[in-house]
């Protein structure tokens, strides 16, 4: 006979009403720890009943008392029960909600305990499953992790042939981290049709005798699954991804997998699609054994495609990884026409292909079909080489979408970067929220007066970073940014907050107040003035505590 789990801790709450034991409560390493561990004392004091009796006695109804305080005794007393009753299910639902194992709600059938070291479960009643079913309704993320107890390989078709109905009827999400002692058995015998989100890593992927029939019985399974996530460095088959019609959201991160002409143009042909992340791959040497991943790409294609042409149009969200040359390849199967947010993350190769030739051609193939981006990011490679670029060669294609409110560009690298530059960006993007220049020293950048554009064309501006140049006289440049700063109105009241400041060269004392009076002008929200990335050169502490100030007052008078 299997020892039960321990139910020492029963009774967690006792009032007027039944409410379940603490048995049924799922700790945070109920997959993990020892029965034996000491009891937490939260549980202690809230499962003793006398504590609770004391607490309730402060609300005592004094009969000797008028008619309006025992009424009001009894509405107190009403309230505290109420207050307990309603707390109750939203309380359990959010305990309930994300589970590590099906082990905490297995612990509710009296036949599952351990034996020599295992949980196993012997015969199962039918009411056996009415504790169970209160709290499986509940569970909606199952993110699976290691169990220091095992469950017993023949528990699982147990629990199958005696359950009527899916384990988790109301499960939502299904995530498999990187970990090669999870037990996979638990996600092969799921069934629901809620399940929205699947999220599988390496060492799912690697397990073949998992992954492929389960890849394979999504569609069959999981008929309204809209979101899939896998992340791995094994070489697979994807097509049974292009038969979820009803996916929203796909993230293919699997540098070694290769995706061919076919299957990108069948990918592109779902029109549900909306979000889609994807891993272009590599430059590598073509010595990979086979299955190859993919053909080695060394340089920058041509984005050129057929106007006719339809695949992505309906795509929303773009992040493409992988290096440049690869991501050229993706790239040129896509006619964008209704993306609003791309995110590009380079990876580095040997393959030395000039990235301002990239960037010119993703940008235009970018904006040759779409002009409702919201949002673009750029990550570079750490080492990528600095070309002998301007930044208004690379950007210029990106002036063209108006209603861009998110433009990072910080992974660019660019020797020349001018005050045009600046004045160009301002001006061309009218709800501009967020913006983040290349980082780094140029053979020319642009000067910190440049600040003004900003305040005078971008109104919706909440968040910049720059790298200015102190090439010329700082007390002349301040002066211009304070004549600069006269021509916004009394009632300017820009709303920017954060400023991200390169600086090159210390200021004195008075060129910092100066300078701190001219930002009030500016910016009059300013909340946080700090060092633009990890720059050796001076900070400034010191001006922010003066336009600190200098706000303080400003609005104290007001």
């Amino acid at each position: 006979m299997a020892q039960q789990p321990s139910d020492t801790d029963n009774s967690l709450w006792n009032g007027v009403f039944v409410t379940p034991s603490t048995s049924e409560l799922p700790s945070a390493a109920s997959s993990t720890s020892n029965t034996d561990e000491k009891m937490d004392p939260v549980v202690a004091v809230l499962q003793n009943v006398d504590l609770l009796t004391i607490v309730f006695n402060h609300m005592p109804v004094d009969r000797s008392a008028s008619d309006q305080d025992v009424l009001q005794a009894r509405k107190d007393l009403l309230a505290a029960v109420l207050v307990c009753q309603t707390f109750t299910e939203p309380a359990l639902d959010a305990l309930w909600r994300v589970l590590p194992s099906l082990t905490p709600l297995l612990k509710l059938l009296p036949s599952f305990g351990q034996q020599d070291g295992t949980y196993v479960i012997e015969d199962i009643r039918e009411d056996d499953w009415s504790r169970y079913n209160v709290h499986a309704r509940r569970v909606r993320v199952l993110d699976l992790r290691p169990s220091q107890i095992p469950i017993s390989r023949f528990a699982y078709p147990i629990i199958v042939q005696e359950r009527q109905g899916p384990l988790l009827p109301c499960l939502r999400e299904l995530r498999i981290p990187d970990n090669a002692s999870i037990d996979l058995t638990l996600a092969m015998i799921l069934s629901t049709p809620e399940l929205r989100v699947v999220e599988l890593h390496n060492s799912a992927i690697r397990d073949t005798q998992f992954f492929y029939p389960f890849l394979a019985s999504i569609g069959r399974k999981h008929t309204n699954l809209r979101s899939l996530i896998l992340e791995g460095d094994r070489i697979v088959n994807l097509k049974p991804v292009l038969t979820l019609a009803h996916l929203r959201k796909l993230e293919l991160r699997l540098a070694n997998v290769h995706l061919s002409p076919t299957f990108m143009e069948e990918l592109g042909s779902m029109t549900a699609l909306r979000d889609l992340a994807i891993h272009a791959g590599v430059a590598v040497p073509n010595v990979v054994p086979q299955p190859i991943r993919r053909e080695c790409h060394t340089r920058v294609e041509d984005l050129d495609i057929d106007p006719a042409y339809s695949k992505f149009r309906q795509l929303e969200r773009l992040h493409v990884l992988g290096s440049l040359p690869c991501i050229t390849h993706i790239v040129k199967y896509m006619r964008l026409a209704s993306l609003k947010s791309f995110v590009l993350t380079e990876i580095q190769d040997s393959s030395g292909v000039s990235s301002q030739q990239f960037w010119i051609k993703c940008f235009r193939h970018l904006t040759r079909f779409s002009s409702l981006i919201t949002t673009i990011k750029i990550n570079c490679a750490a080492q990528q080489r600095r070309d002998e670029s301007r930044a208004h060669t690379v950007l210029e294609p990106l002036l063209e979408l108006k209603m861009l409110t998110s433009l990072d560009v910080n992974g660019l690298l660019f020797n020349v970067m001018t005050e045009l530059d600046i004045s160009n960006i301002a001006c061309a993007f009218p709800h501009l929220k967020n913006l983040v220049l290349p980082s780094g020293s140029y053979r020319s950048a642009p000067p910190l007066q440049s600040l003004c554009y900003f305040a005078l064309e971008c109104p919706r501006l909440e968040e910049v970073s720059l790298f200015p140049s102190y090439d010329q006289d700082i007390d002349k440049m301040l002066e211009g940014m304070a004549k600069e700063a006269d021509r916004l109105t009394r009632d300017h009241d820009h709303p920017l907050r954060k400023l991200f400041i390169g600086s090159s060269a210390p200021l004195s004392n008075t060129q910092s107040v100066k300078f701190a009076h001219i930002l009030d002008r500016l910016f009059p929200n300013l909340e946080v003035l700090q060092r633009y990335m990890n720059q050796t050169s001076t900070d400034w502490s010191l001006v922010r505590d003066i336009q600190a100030t200098i706000q303080m007052v400003r609005r104290s008078c007001s």
